[in-house]
């Protein structure tokens, strides 16, 4: 995870904007993954 920011850093200077994207990063394959089950189960 440190090396990740590190690496995004001359990407993203703002360190808030760059904590944001990385949030989005990983939540977003969590979030839809839970899609997919909830599909699966029939909801």
């Amino acid at each position: 995870m440190r090396y990740l920011h590190a690496a995004t850093r001359p990407v993203i200077p703002n360190d808030a904007l760059r904590e944001a994207m990385m949030a989005f990063v990983i939540a977003f394959p969590v979030f839809w993954a839970l899609g997919e089950v909830a599909v699966a189960l029939g909801y």
